[in-house]
């Protein structure tokens, strides 16, 4: 139980990912927020991982963080995997 425990602390959102990148480009969340065209809470949620982080968001992030839109649907489709992996064990 205690080693199911860590690695659920050890699977992280692409939000986590989306926050990080914020600080070292100095990009404000209510900036970002805009160029992916969400409101405070669809943003909030994103940065959770309670939505998904869809072909339009990849795309819209990769505009906005010049990261390319694989990179995004690679992470949140490595994060879902990681999840539902867990959640069967």
């Amino acid at each position: 139980m205690k080693d199911q425990k860590l690695a659920i602390e050890l699977i992280t959102p692409p939000g986590d990912t989306i926050r990080e990148t914020m600080e070292i480009k100095g990009i404000s969340l209510n900036y970002l927020a805009k160029r992916l065209q969400l409101d405070d809470r669809e943003m909030t949620a994103l940065l959770r991982g309670e939505i998904a982080l869809d072909p339009v968001l990849a795309s819209r992030l990769a505009t906005a963080l010049n990261i390319p839109a694989s990179f995004w649907r690679n992470r949140e489709a490595d994060y879902r995997k990681d999840m539902d992996q867990n959640a069967t064990n």
